[in-house]
């Protein structure tokens, strides 16, 4: 089955260690049985500059499920100027209104579960990464149709990591944070950046009121 979910932006601070610039080469989308909301890699909506995902800076979007669904995978396209991460962790939290709210959920992905691939595309002279991150068997988000949520990737430890942004923007744009413990921000109210969003792709399966796997989605429901 296919799943249908709106989806929105939410970025962090631009950190300018990356610099900006264009895309080149092609890409092979990762597959994917179930894709809940899909905004693949697109070079001519690449947005030059991409924004930090480590240390004190956050990129976030935000997503309403058509139905109720658990969420159990994510993928970006990121560039590093360090070694690829071997750890991230993947956030979600409820609306603020705007931006990310309380926070619900927190995973943190390696191993066999996280998997990074180069692309063959160059941004700034860094290559672009496919960045697939598998939640925890048993303990996918649960997210109720509906409702607005966000959601982030960060590296867990060390190096740099950036997200690779779109400049065209479905929904509300990116949200940033501009330093260590916000406040959450739109993106185009930071520096001269245009509002953007991020290049994406959230998948997952139906999921009924009798399977919610995490008590932060549960507690969404209220």
């Amino acid at each position: 089955m296919r799943l249908l979910v709106v989806f929105v932006c939410v970025a962090v601070f631009t950190v300018p260690a990356v610099a900006a610039g264009h895309a080149t080469a092609s890409i092979t989308l990762p597959s994917t049985d179930d894709v809940i909301d899909t905004n693949a890699f697109n070079a001519a909506h690449l947005y030059g500059e991409p924004f930090g995902i480590y240390s004190a800076y956050w990129t976030a979007d935000d997503f309403i499920a058509s139905s109720d669904v658990e969420i159990s995978k994510l993928t970006y396209w990121v560039v590093t100027s360090a070694a690829p991460p071997t750890s991230v962790d993947i956030v979600f939290w409820d609306d603020g209104a705007p931006g990310p709210g309380t926070e619900l959920a927190s995973y943190s992905v390696s191993g066999s579960d996280l998997s990074l691939t180069i692309t063959g595309i160059t941004v700034s002279g860094y290559p672009v990464y496919i960045l697939e991150a598998s939640l925890p068997t048993g303990d996918y988000f649960f997210a109720f149709g509906g409702l607005t949520y966000w959601t982030a990737v960060q590296r867990s430890t060390g190096g740099d990591l950036f997200a690779v942004m779109d400049d065209q923007v479905r929904n509300e744009e990116c949200y940033r944070i501009t330093s260590s413990g916000g406040p959450w921000v739109a993106g185009s109210t930071v520096g001269s950046n245009p509002p953007t969003d991020m290049f994406r792709i959230i998948e997952g399966q139906a999921a009924s009121a009798f399977q919610e796997s995490s008590w932060g989605a549960i507690k969404a429901g209220f």
